[in-house]
C-alpha cells in the first residue's frame, strides 16, 4: 500500500478516506503570478500543496491528458472546470491552445503522475510548456520500456517575447531508476493505474491563468 492510496490509519483522522486526499502538482512560477506576493520566486517550480520548491528529478508513473476550460468575461479568462474525456461535449466549439489563434477556451494539458523524492505528485505541462510534455512522451515512447524505469529532470528556461520575459519548462533524461526505486515505483504504478483520472483529487484546483507566458491569452 502507498501513502496516497492506503487506508488512513493515523490516530485522530480515522474518519478520513484516501479519496479525500489531494494529489499535489508542480507549478512553474511566473513573474506575474499571484504566488509571488506570497513569497514564491519567479522561475522556480513548487509543490502546489506545500508551496515548497521541488526536487527537479522525477520518476513518471502514469501519463494522462486533460483540458482546463475557460470562458472570457470582459478582459479576463475565468476558469470553468476540467474535463478528462476528449469526447466530452463540454469541449465542443472551444478553442484549443496551440490549435487555434486567439484566446484559448480549452487548455490542453499533458500530465504524468510521478514520484518526486519517492512521493506522488502530478507533473503537468501546458501552455508554453506543452512542448516539454510532448518531448517527455516521445522520449518515453522511444525508450520502449516501462515508463517508471527511467528518471527525468525538469529544467526552467527563460524566454522573451514582445510582451515580457517569462519561463517555460524543459525536460531531459536523468538516468535509470535503481532497483529499489523501480520496485517501489512499480507498486505505485499498480495503484495509480487503477484510479479513474476524473477523481476529485486530480481536480483540486485550477492553475491560475498567469502561470503561463504573457502571450498565451
Amino acid at each position: 500500500m502507498n501513502e496516497l492510496t492506503k487506508p488512513v490509519t493515523a490516530r485522530g483522522i480515522e474518519a478520513g478516506d484516501s479519496k479525500d486526499l489531494q494529489l499535489p502538482r508542480t507549478l512553474l512560477i511566473q513573474k506575474t503570478a499571484k504566488l509571488v506576493d506570497e513569497g514564491c520566486k519567479p522561475g522556480t517550480i513548487i509543490n502546489t500543496l506545500t508551496k515548497e520548491i521541488i526536487n527537479p528529478v522525477f520518476i513518471p508513473l502514469v501519463m494522462f491528458k486533460y483540458w482546463d476550460l475557460y470562458d472570457p468575461e470582459g478582459d479576463k479568462m475565468v476558469y470553468r472546470g476540467r474535463v478528462i474525456d476528449k469526447n466530452d461535449p463540454k469541449l465542443e466549439g472551444r478553442k484549443f491552445y496551440g490549435d487555434a489563434e486567439g484566446k484559448a477556451t480549452a487548455v490542453s494539458v499533458i500530465a504524468f503522475i510521478s514520484l518526486i523524492d519517492m512521493r506522488p505528485m502530478v507533473v503537468a505541462f501546458s501552455k508554453s510548456s506543452y512542448g516539454a510534455g510532448k518531448k517527455l512522451y516521445t522520449m518515453a515512447t522511444m525508450a520502449k520500456r516501462d515508463l517508471f524505469s527511467l528518471k527525468y529532470k525538469l529544467k526552467v528556461v527563460s524566454k522573451t517575447n514582445k510582451h515580457a520575459t517569462y519561463f517555460v519548462l524543459d525536460v531531459e533524461p536523468a538516468g535509470e531508476t535503481s532497483e529499489p526505486e523501480y520496485i517501489e515505483a512499480e507498486s505505485y504504478y499498480r495503484s495509480f493505474s487503477q484510479i479513474k483520472m476524473d477523481k476529485p483529487a486530480l481536480d483540486s484546483e485550477a492553475v491560475e491563468l498567469r502561470d503561463g507566458a504573457p502571450s498565451d491569452w
